[in-house]
């Protein structure tokens, strides 16, 4: 009499194996090891999966069988033995029907999943916590909210339930809860600004003041190009004469885009002045003013202004006078975060192309010592950010 097979225990020192098959009603595989098994499976087939062809049931048998056993097989090489011959030939063949389409959009690169040209991790992964806590808690994430921070992790990674983990994790961020506020759609009709045809054609500015003197800084100037969405964050120091302002403007912002062919401000008699308006007009600028006491005439401006309180509340924490050290920080996310309005990010709309993502730093030291001393700057974000939270918990338990 034959005996029962004893299952061996794996050893990851050693090559997997996976043997299957398939009939006209089931399929079967087993995970070996020097001929040993390691494990069985088995199942049945639905009336609509036994009308595949041979060839269909006997790959359907392999991907399940991988399925089943990826946490012995992820990230090493192992055998498929099958007795399809022309599954050797998979990777060449031309897809035809519709769930071949589908699959053409996976690929195996250097042994890593890719769907779409965005790495595959498994469900359960260790790694998504910390793969959301990089795009949002640091200074390029921002703080995002979750469809932005979907956007940007969606564009390098996937994994099944991605959306759900990242509501999840933005909507219990304490940083988030403390320092934003939701805003309401305002009432009244809405009268938009005529689309600009050109980027840098058509801009917008306003000034948010008030902010702790820093550097000699307390005031910070913001330009939008209404097209593109793009936006700079510029310092100055109040009191600040139009003169000022306009050679911050001609610096910073004409000598890269050149001469917009008109600008919205608010009336701000900064913009109201003679130098401002005949300096403008000799370049043949129009100048545009929103509705006196009615600032949100400029809404787009309005939330860009919006977008950066929020990145420095974030990000100062107790200090704010560290604000200037994140106004760089703050424009390179913004530019780069998705806009829903425009279907992608200004800085895509501005070059033609995304920038390249910026991973975390490696745990190896850097050759270069500034290169380790900025790594060692960014990782401290993190620290600094956990450290606000614990001090605003104290906070509310005092209070």
């Amino acid at each position: 009499m034959a005996a029962l097979p004893i299952l061996a225990v794996p050893n990851f020192s050693k090559q997997f194996v996976v043997e299957s098959d398939a009939s006209s009603r089931g399929i079967g595989a087993v995970l070996l090891q020097e001929g040993r098994p390691l494990a069985f499976m088995s199942k049945a087939l639905s009336e609509k999966a036994q009308k595949k062809s041979v060839y269909e049931r006997e790959l359907m048998a392999i991907v399940l069988a991988v399925q089943k056993w990826r946490h012995y097989l992820m990230g090493r090489k192992f055998i498929i033995k099958t007795n399809q011959r022309s599954l050797k030939f998979l990777t060449e063949q031309k897809l035809l029907g519709e769930e071949h389409h589908n699959l053409k959009e996976y690929e195996l690169k250097e042994g890593k999943l890719f769907f779409k040209g965005k790495l595959v991790l498994p469900r359960n992964s260790t790694r998504i916590p910390l793969i959301i806590q990089e795009f949002h808690e640091t200074a390029m994430g921002g703080h995002a909210g979750v469809f932005r921070t979907f956007k940007r992790v969606s564009a390098v990674f996937f994994w099944k339930g991605m959306k759900k983990d990242i509501t999840k994790f933005v909507t219990e961020c304490h940083i988030c809860q403390t320092n934003k506020y939701q805003t309401l759609a305002p009432g009244g009709l809405l009268q938009p600004l005529p689309i600009p045809t050109q980027i840098w054609t058509d801009l917008s500015m306003d000034f948010i003041g008030g902010l702790p003197r820093a550097s000699g800084k307390d005031t910070v100037l913001v330009v939008v190009d209404r097209l593109s969405k793009y936006a700079h964050f510029l310092p100055l120091s109040h009191p600040f004469s139009a003169q000022e302002v306009a050679q911050m403007f001609i610096r910073e912002v004409v000598r890269l885009h050149g001469f917009p062919e008109s600008i919205v401000t608010d009336r701000d008699k900064l913009f109201l002045s003679q130098f401002w308006s005949e300096l403008f007009k000799s370049a043949g600028t129009k100048l545009k003013y929103t509705s006196a006491y009615h600032p949100q005439s400029d809404g787009q401006t309005e939330v860009v202004n919006k977008c950066l309180e929020d990145y420095l509340r974030c990000f100062v924490g107790d200090k704010p006078k560290q604000w200037p050290r994140w106004l760089a920080w703050a424009e390179f996310c913004f530019n780069t975060h998705y806009n829903q309005s425009a279907g992608m990010t200004p800085f895509k709309a501005v070059y033609g192309r995304d920038p390249p993502a910026i991973f975390k730093a490696p745990t190896f030291p850097s050759k270069v010592e500034s290169v380790n001393v900025m790594a060692e700057e960014r990782d401290g974000v993190l620290e600094e950010l956990k450290a606000n939270i614990g001090k605003a918990q104290m906070q509310k338990i005092k209070n």
